[in-house]
């Protein structure tokens, strides 16, 4: 994620991952990721998630 971010700020991440710990999908999107997607994928459910990523307006961050 954060070698993502170095390339293109703006860029849009989804995480997968079949880990269901709460600190798992916590710490991604504390790191930037924009949405978390757990496994077993429902496409429908895929389908949304991308979908309101890809809707959300997303600036690059501020450089210090």
């Amino acid at each position: 994620l954060k070698s993502m971010r170095r390339i293109d700020p703006t860029v849009k991440v989804i995480l997968a991952s079949g880990y269901l710990e709460s600190d798992v999908q916590e710490r991604s999107l504390q790191e930037g990721a924009d949405a978390f997607l757990a496994k077993p994928y429902v496409p429908e459910k895929v389908h949304s998630m991308v979908r309101r990523v890809l809707d959300k307006p997303k600036s690059a961050p501020a450089r210090l």
